[in-house]
C-alpha cells in the first residue's frame, strides 16, 4: 500500500500527541479520566480516522478483508460517533441542542444503517465500487455538516469569546478552526460524488484538489489536544521577552540614577513560573517608576517615561509600553 509520507508524519505526530496526553493522565490524573471519557475516544476516533485517510487505504483494506468496504467504515463509524458524543460534551453548555431531533437521532440511525448493509454485505458477498464509495462518504460529511452548522461552531465559538482562560481560549481556537476547515473538506467531497454521478471527467481532478485539504484539519485538530504545560510554556513567551526588555531597562535606570543593579531569575524559571514571572515584571515597573525622577531631567529616557506617566494608562498596556523604551 502506498502511504504518502506526510500523511505518515502527521499520523505519527497525532498518535504521539495522544499517547503521551493519555500516558500522562494516566499517571496523574487517573481519577479525571473516567471522567472525560468521551473527550479521549473522540481523541482516539480522530486519530483513527487521518490514520486511514484516503482512497489508497481504502482499496488495500478491502483487498484484505475480501472485499468488504473496511476502510469506508472505519472513517464513517469514526466520524460521526465522535461527532455525536461531541453533541453530548456540549449539551453541558448549551443543553438544548438535545432538543433537536435531527442532531440527536442522527448517529443512532445513521450507525445502526450502516452497520446492518455491512452485515447484508458481508453474507452477501457484495463488494463496494469507487462510486458506492464516494457515495458513502458524501452520506457521511451532509451528516457531518449538520452537526458543525448547527450545533459545534456556534457554541465554540461562544465559548472561545466568553473564556478568558489563554490556554482554554487557544483550545477553543483550534476546534473552531478545526471546524470551519473541515465544511471545505466536505463539500469537496459532496461535489466530487455529484460530478460523479453525472460521469463527469472533472471528477478525478476535483477529488485531488480537496485532498490536501484534510492536512488543515489534522494541524488543528493536533492543537486542540496540545499538552497544557506546553500551551502555557508558550503562552508566556511574550510575558518573558517583555520581563527582559523591562527588566534592562530598570538596569538603565540603575546605572544612570547610581542605584545598584537589580537580580533577576533565569528566562527557564520565569517561562516555568507564572507567579514569579508576574512578580518580576511588577517589581520593575515599580522600580522604573520610583526612581526615574532621579534621572537628569532633560534625558532622552526621562522625557519617554513622563511622556507614559502623562498618558494615565492601565498597569498592562504600562509595562508593554515601558519594555519597547
Amino acid at each position: 500500500m502506498h502511504y504518502p509520507l506526510g500523511q505518515l508524519v502527521a499520523a505519527l505526530i497525532l498518535w504521539s500527541v495522544f499517547l503521551f496526553q493519555f500516558v500522562y493522565g494516566l499517571i496523574f490524573h487517573r481519577e479525571r479520566l473516567l471522567g472525560v471519557w468521551r473527550v479521549w475516544v473522540i481523541f482516539f476516533l480522530g486519530c483513527v480516522t487521518f490514520t486511514f485517510w484516503g482512497d489508497y487505504v481504502d482499496m488495500a483494506l478491502e483487498r484484505r478483508f475480501g472485499g468488504l468496504p473496511i476502510g469506508v467504515y472505519i472513517k464513517f463509524y469514526a466520524l460521526i460517533y465522535a461527532a455525536h458524543l461531541d453533541v453530548y460534551i456540549l449539551a453541558k453548555v448549551d443543553p438544548r441542542v438535545l432538543e433537536l431531533p435531527l442532531i440527536r437521532w442522527i448517529a443512532p440511525i445513521a450507525l445502526g444503517l450502516a452497520t446492518l448493509l455491512l452485515l447484508i454485505a458481508a453474507i452477501e458477498g457484495w463488494t463496494m465500487s469507487a462510486y458506492g464509495r464516494l457515495a458513502v462518504i458524501a452520506i457521511r460529511d451532509m451528516l457531518l455538516a449538520q452537526y458543525i452548522v448547527r450545533v459545534f461552531l456556534p457554541i465554540l465559538w461562544r465559548m472561545r469569546q466568553e473564556d478568558s482562560n489563554r490556554v482554554m481560549r487557544f483550545r477553543h481556537t483550534a476546534s473552531v478552526a478545526f471546524c470551519a476547515s473541515y465544511l471545505p473538506v466536505a463539500a469537496g467531497n459532496i461535489i466530487v460524488f455529484a460530478l460523479a454521478s453525472l460521469q463527469s471527467p472533472l471528477a478525478a481532478q476535483a477529488q485531488a484538489l480537496f485532498h490536501p485539504l484534510i492536512y488543515i484539519c489534522v494541524i488543528c485538530f493536533i492543537c486542540m489536544y496540545l499538552p497544557r504545560k506546553l500551551l502555557e510554556v508558550v503562552g508566556r513567551t511574550p510575558q518573558v521577552s517583555v520581563a527582559d526588555r523591562l527588566h534592562r531597562l530598570a538596569n538603565r535606570v540603575a546605572v544612570e540614577t547610581g542605584q545598584e543593579p537589580l537580580s533577576r531569575l533565569s528566562w527557564v524559571t520565569l517561562i516555568q513560573h507564572q507567579d514569579l514571572l508576574d512578580d518580576q515584571i511588577y517589581r520593575d515597573v515599580v522600580y522604573i517608576m520610583d526612581y526615574s525622577p532621579q534621572l537628569a531631567q532633560r534625558s532622552a529616557l526621562a522625557m519617554q517615561i513622563q511622556a507614559l506617566q502623562s498618558e494615565n494608562l492601565e498597569y498592562d498596556q504600562l509595562a508593554r509600553e515601558l519594555a519597547k523604551l
